[in-house]
């Protein structure tokens, strides 16, 4: 029986019902399963496996290095250009310099320079900026809104630069060369 002024006698506890299940969440937890199986494999690994050469050329750390970063963009992506918020390169980009001046360069300009920061950094450092990227891009999907879902030039972009991106390179790590 309501009090006066409407209010229930036991109001809602929010602690009692399951949150609503929104389009982002299930979008946030399809990047996430994708991210679990070559999170898994690259649990698997050895410290010499970081070294030994995929099938593209490039070390497994360098691979994951760019990976790190394809991931790192989701952010960017999302708050920059869909929301026109502004993010500054030190709020998205885990690497040590984007060197951008001008138009954004071709994907292989971006995948030369994270190689290179690779072989700067230690594996445990990859490694870090990978999980801190992903974690990001998990957070970052889960946030969007239903119009936000709705504009696949958008999540196309996100799930290209996660789900697609994570299986392409898991099959790769699959086939890597011994050191």
């Amino acid at each position: 029986m309501p009090h006066v002024g409407g209010q229930a006698a036991d109001p809602p506890r929010a602690d009692l019902r399951s949150r609503m299940t929104t389009k982002a969440d299930v979008f946030a937890d399809e990047v996430d399963t994708a991210w679990l199986e070559l999170r898994q494999e690259v649990d698997r690994l050895d410290a010499q496996d970081f070294e030994a050469r995929t099938p593209a050329g490039w070390t497994v750390k360098e691979m994951l290095a760019h990976v790190a970063f394809w991931a790192e963009t989701v952010e960017m992506v999302i708050v920059g250009q869909l929301r026109g918020e502004p993010i500054s390169e030190a709020e998205w980009y885990g690497g040590d310099n984007l060197r951008l001046s001008g138009s954004w360069p071709h994907a292989d300009v971006h995948n030369a320079r994270e190689a290179e920061w690779a072989r700067r950094h230690s594996t445990r450092e990859v490694l870090q900026r990978l999980d801190a990227a992903h974690r990001r891009a998990v957070t970052t999907a889960a946030s969007l809104d239903d119009d936000e879902m709705a504009d696949e030039r958008y999540t196309g972009k996100v799930r290209a630069n996660t789900i697609y991106h994570y299986t392409e390179h898991l099959a790769e790590l699959r086939h890597r060369i011994s050191a």
